[in-house]
């Protein structure tokens, strides 16, 4: 926490470590045009000397803590920032110094006391780090106009009085409520008077804020959030005279279009891991579309996610490692979070010096029968030399080869991807299970007991719709089953609880092309939009294909305007969409999709993991629909959307 204090040289009477009055800053990241500060007293340390004037400043520690207050709302966000220099902007002479160089003179011919009511400028530059773990963002410049007082409880009256000295400028945040997000749509936020607009605030959609310039007197703040094709979907509106500093506009959902989504977010940790009761505090993020699930009345809102999407899921706490997490719209997404001691103690234990290298990617799992935790199962990784740490209760063995009676285990150091996870049991049969890998982040997988259970799976050719004998096989299985017209099939499955299946599959007739599509094992039904080879030869025709890739035909099946775009997740290589093409019911290529479209081929897709999203209207409203794709080299995957 930054504190801060400047005064006359009528202080030069005080030694080095006098107790003297300095400043608790507030709201300093909010955007607003005013903070409080409050008077408090701690240890003073001159810094500079300059004709006589001396300024004092403390730097208790080089952190800087802002608070996002929200009226009516106990939202307190706590972003920690590390200082990195700091500038006096009434100074004749700035003087800006990097924090732990304080030790030489930094001069400046101003300097002011700061007393109950005084206004002064504080500006600095800081090292700011991304939230959802995007990266680091260097030299930030952070400027705030503060107002020292004795009282927190007056700092709303104190702005409100001093608001006319201020220039008639505006900044605030504003907050999408109700699950809304921006995928795809525009916010406008405009001052509106006597239903004109009269003037148009500076967006920034990354920091979620705007700024007014030269505002009239009078009239109201206006936000809007409009799809892509002009609907209205959010709404704010607050009147001039009702500002409170800092200012946020709440966007309230408009379009009448909500759909829950069941998302928690489970501590885990000793004698919690089974019957967990507890939860946690967690920002959820779909990864997929870069965009954070917002909470509201206690549950999670989405109003543009299909409920037929898939996705990646990520989880962030101050308190915990981000954890990742495949999950979907049809079924109950739980992620388990781990505590930053608990990771700390793994890894000493397993001799992984965090220091030395970054932060690993790492796997956590759990082998269990009819809710109890098996002993004696080993698990090992495609793909992969790197074994697994098996635990002796909670504590990781070097010595054990095998899962002890806790059933737990752990993969440390993994590369960035999705892996496939194989358990070897003598006594119980399990699913191999794909998993999502990132530096810095940590994954919980469940192994529970499969069983065979029915699953209906269409496999029809995609023009005619007409049936189409195959045989499917599920990813790490060494026996296909036989699609049977209108009757469902059993397939080796997880008694409970999700699971990502990688299915291959292949008609019986040779002209049809082999397959590869996703599904999940919560899912009780499946379409196969089968392909013949000689259609995919037409298709990729002047196509000139790259070594190790794959291609991917996304069906809509009803021709109709739809826009596909693919993301790569888990540092997967970056798909160029010149790739991409659309195609109609006459296999008509287009680039750009249009009414008659109905799918789309993306060819020379890289091998990694990718999420296939696609914006498409629906009853009078825009859907997003993201499908998850796990690219193979030489593979045709296909799935309807």
């Amino acid at each position: 926490m930054l504190k801060l204090a400047l005064i006359t040289k009528a202080a030069i009477y005080f030694s080095a470590f006098k107790l003297l009055p300095i400043f608790l800053i507030f709201n300093a990241s909010t955007g607003s045009n005013i903070s409080v500060v409050e008077l408090v007293r701690s240890q003073a340390q001159k810094i500079s000397v300059d004709g006589g004037v001396s300024a004092y400043a403390i730097i208790e520690d080089s952190f800087f803590l802002s608070k996002d207050i929200v009226k009516n709302n106990t939202d307190l966000k706590n972003i920690e920032t590390q200082l990195y220099a700091m500038s006096f902007l009434n100074a004749n002479k700035n003087f800006i110094q990097p924090i732990g160089e304080f030790k030489k003179n930094i001069y400046s011919n101003f300097s002011k006391e700061l007393v109950t009511g005084n206004l002064f400028n504080w500006s600095a530059w800081y090292k700011e780090v991304n939230q959802n773990g995007g990266g680091i963002v260097v030299d930030q410049k952070q400027t705030q106009l503060l107002i020292a007082s004795n009282n927190l409880k007056e700092k709303i009256q104190k702005i409100q009085k001093i608001k006319n000295r201020i220039a008639p400028n505006l900044s605030g945040k504003f907050l999408l409520k109700d699950g809304l997000f921006i995928n795809y749509a525009k916010i406008f936020i405009y001052q509106s008077l006597n239903g004109l607009k009269v003037s148009e605030a500076k967006i920034n959609y990354k920091k979620a804020s705007f700024y007014f310039k030269n505002l009239v007197p009078g009239g109201y703040i206006v936000a809007k959030l409009k799809s892509i094709s002009g609907e209205l979907i959010g709404f704010s509106e607050v009147h001039t005279k009702k500002i409170l500093s800092p200012l946020v506009l709440n966007i309230r959902d408009v379009s009448g279009g909500l759909k829950g989504m069941s998302l928690s977010s489970k501590p885990l940790w000793e004698k919690s891991l089974y019957g967990l009761k507890s939860k946690i505090n967690s920002n959820f993020y779909v990864e997929s579309l870069n965009r954070k699930i917002l909470k509201s009345n206690n549950l999670y809102r989405d109003i543009n996610l299909s409920n037929s999407s898939d996705y990646l899921l990520g989880s962030y706490d101050s308190k915990h490692w981000p954890s990742l997490y495949f999950g979907n719209t049809f079924g109950i997404n739980s992620l388990y979070s781990f505590s930053k001691s608990m990771i700390t103690s793994v890894l000493y234990l397993l001799n992984f010096n965090i220091k030395k290298s970054r932060r690993p990617a790492i796997v956590f799992g759990r082998v269990s029968y009819n809710g109890k935790p098996v002993a004696g199962a080993k698990l090992k990784i495609y793909g992969s030399k790197i074994k697994p740490a098996y635990f002796d209760n909670w504590i990781p063995s070097k010595d054990l080869l095998k899962t002890s009676k806790s059933g737990l285990f752990a993969f440390v150091g993994l590369s960035s991807g999705v892996s496939s996870i194989v358990v070897e049991s003598s006594k119980h049969s399990y699913n191999t299970k794909f998993v999502p890998i990132k530096n810095g982040k940590v994954s919980f997988i469940d192994f529970i007991e499969s069983k065979n259970k029915p699953k209906q799976i269409l496999s029809y050719d995609l023009f005619s719709k007409n049936f189409v004998p195959a045989k499917i096989k599920l990813l790490g299985s060494d026996k296909a089953t036989v699609i049977l017209k209108n009757k469902a099939v059993n397939i080796l499955q997880q008694n409970n609880g999700e699971n990502l299946q990688l299915f291959e599959v292949e008609a019986k007739n040779s002209d049809y092309q082999q397959l590869s599509t996703i599904s999940f094992s919560n899912k009780n039904q499946l379409e196969i939009p089968m392909i013949r080879k000689s259609w995919v030869n037409m298709m990729s025709n002047g196509i000139k294909f790259i070594t190790g890739s794959s291609i991917l035909i996304g069906v809509n099946q009803k021709p109709e305007k739809f826009s596909a775009n693919i993301k790569s997740l888990l540092e997967s290589p970056y798909y160029f969409e010149n790739n991409l093409v659309y195609f109609d019911k006459k296999s008509q290529i287009y680039k750009t999709p249009n009414l008659n479209t109905i799918g789309f081929i993306a060819f020379n897709l890289p091998a990694g993991i990718y999420s296939a999203n696609l914006v498409k209207r629906e009853n009078s409203s825009l859907k997003t629909t993201t499908k998850l794709v796990i690219s193979e080299p030489k593979s045709v995957q296909v799935f309807k959307f």
